[in-house]
């Protein structure tokens, strides 16, 4: 349900059904057929997981997170509610026994919306050793709707709750109560994890806010403005301590965090006495067979190629397209290595500035997409692994728009289109112009990028190369991670190489990349995309439960993006993934691909 906003292009930077291709392209992302394996060639044998992450992650604190590289780790410190099984896809129970039992509410300002009950896992406790109860649910979503907390991002999609009650004479049940309907209620509160209040909340600062105070957005402003103890909350909440040490991190999950340095990596523990061992038959979701997981931050693409050569990763995932076609074609790689190419509900885009004076003109955006030979694209600059597309919803969900035309590869239109929204080379110098507020301006735009992406650069070299065939200057800002998420929250771009993934859930909520609301510094309208009618359409599909009706909104949602052209959708790709032999592992189309936990050393070298 909720986006996460991948690195841009960052060579595959949440979660799907499998995409179908060509015959060649479909057979191709199957699972490879059994082979045997000879451990005689194993330089590492330990029950130790070495997962390469592209760059560092943010936060492990999972109300605060905005990145994949945040979840990545810390879900194996905090597991949801619950969550979905990696091959079926189906929805399947973690920290709760079973899915929420769902009833009306019949009485009181929220009559007619509907509760939700959970019970949490009997056995489930913290780390001093305290039962795991509603009581830290309550705290949970008391933190998330402090208004002093930055995760406006998560409110947005947990509006429609109104408070929490807990079973006092069973406080492993809770019922979070709504104050309206939502379209992904159940999906977005079986999402939810649950949080400490023992560890990050000591002082008891949140425990006598109501969470009904918090869930009023008017009494929470006033409370924001007047009581000392959210801030002082909020403060304490965001630090250092609470967000990536040791000491102040901790979950209800299978692993501990050891240790964080940036730039190097994250290394997690097991538990010695998780309380989820000996329960992975009845909840295969608790597996947890690794003794460590360590994620390596290794950005650079040759140097991940080489690491996997010399066996110093496990897994390895956001390869290149072209060191992956080479590593299919070693036998000595493949001996060592199990490579896969699960699909992913993921997609790539370049996102376009609307707001900027030289693209508000959707005949200009438009003809910028006629630039684009995406199907060259991916052959040429993705070695094949990936599949066009025509709006913002992978094609594979059925809520994508499937008569959506791909708009073709045309320079004579892209000229036409041009000169219709008044853009002219009036001093031959080569470059077009127009005039714009009084003043005569060059067709000049700046495209972000992101340095570390082989494929990012390559597309952003190309798209100049064709802007300048028609007469469009293209210069290229390449920039590291921080700039990049910083000139992204000021919008400080003409283009930007994007990448997107929402989730595998067969809906998702597009309030946060498409409303006008969410044109924020920290909001993900990067685009600046403004329509009053997809707002309309947005705030209608949000309340709107019957899916037949949603799906025409859908419909008129993804048209209407279509002929205004915010971004030029690129495509899907497939994931590519590099497991080490000595684990018995399956890889998955939920992002990012694999889940660590139910990786299984092998029979033969586990010591007795």
């Amino acid at each position: 349900m909720k986006y996460q906003l991948t690195q841009p292009f960052s060579i595959s930077l949440l979660l799907i059904l499998s995409i179908s291709l060509s015959m060649c392209r479909t057979e191709a992302s199957q699972e490879e057929p059994a082979q045997t394996v000879d451990i005689s060639k194993f330089k590492q044998r330990d029950n130790v997981v070495r997962v390469r992450m592209p760059i560092d992650p943010r936060t492990f604190n999972p109300i605060l997170y905005t990145d994949s590289q945040s979840r990545m780790v810390f879900e194996y410190m905090f597991p949801y509610l619950m969550t979905y099984d990696a091959q079926s896809l189906e929805p399947i129970p973690q920290l709760a026994v079973a899915k929420p039992e769902i009833s009306e509410i019949e009485s009181g300002p929220n009559a007619g919306n509907l509760a939700y009950t959970f019970i949490l896992q009997e056995k489930a406790n913290w780390d001093n050793g305290t039962p795991v109860t509603g009581h830290d649910m309550a705290f949970t979503l008391k933190a998330m709707f402090n208004p002093l907390v930055p995760a406006a991002h998560l409110r947005s999609y947990f509006d429609f709750i109104a408070g929490v009650e807990v079973d006092e004479a069973n406080p492993k049940r809770f019922t979070i109560t709504t104050q309206k309907p939502y379209m992904l209620q159940e999906l977005g509160l079986s999402s939810l994890p649950v949080m400490p209040a023992y560890l990050y909340d000591p002082d008891g600062l949140m425990a006598d806010i109501p969470l009904e105070d918090l869930t009023n957005v008017e009494k929470a402003q006033q409370l924001a403005e007047s009581d000392q103890d959210l801030k002082a909350f909020a403060d304490a909440f965001t630090s250092p301590l609470h967000n990536l040490e040791p000491e102040g991190v901790a979950g209800p999950g299978p692993y501990k965090l050891v240790s964080f340095e940036t730039g190097q990596g994250t290394e997690l523990a097991l538990k010695e006495n998780w309380w989820g061992k000996g329960m992975e038959e009845a909840f295969p979701s608790l597996s947890a067979y690794p003794e460590k997981i360590i994620f390596q931050v290794v950005k650079d693409q040759n140097t991940t190629i080489a690491a996997i050569k010399d066996e110093a990763l496990d897994v390895a995932g956001r390869l290149d397209s072209k060191a992956f076609a080479e590593l299919e074609k070693d036998t000595d790689i493949q001996d060592i290595y199990a490579l896969h190419k699960p699909s992913t509900f993921q997609f790539y885009f370049i996102g376009i500035n609307t707001q900027s004076p030289l693209l508000s003109d959707k005949r200009t955006r438009r003809a910028l997409a006629h630039l684009v030979d995406v199907e060259d694209v991916i052959e040429t600059l993705y070695n094949g692994y990936a599949e066009a597309i025509t709006g913002p919803f992978h094609p594979k969900k059925p809520i994508a728009h499937k008569g959506l035309d791909p708009i073709d590869y045309n320079l004579e239109k892209a000229k036409a289109l041009l000169a219709e929204a008044g853009w002219e080379d009036a001093n031959g110098d080569g470059v077009l112009d127009r005039e714009i507020d009084g003043e005569r301006v060059d067709f000049s735009i700046t495209y972000l990028e992101y340095q570390a992406s082989t494929f990012g650069s390559n597309m952003t070299l190309y798209l100049k190369e064709q802007a300048k065939r028609v007469g469009v200057d293209v210069n290229i800002n390449s920039v590291d991670r921080g700039v990049m998420i910083q000139d992204l929250a000021n919008r400080n771009f003409d283009l930007y190489g994007g990448a997107l993934s929402p989730g595998h859930e067969p809906e998702e909520d597009p309030k946060a990349i498409w409303h006008t609301e969410s044109d924020h510094p920290r909001g993900l309208n990067r685009m600046r995309f403004s329509h009053p009618r997809v707002d309309e359409l947005i705030d209608e599909l949000r309340l709107t439960t019957d899916e037949q009706e949603r799906k025409k909104l859908f419909l008129e949602l993804q048209e209407i993006i279509y002929d205004e052209q915010p971004a030029i959708f690129l495509f899907a790709p497939l994931e590519r993934l590099a497991f080490h032999r000595r684990f018995e592992a399956q890889a998955s189309s939920i992002r990012p691909g694999y889940r660590l936990g139910a990786f299984q050393l092998m029979e033969d070298l586990v010591v007795q």
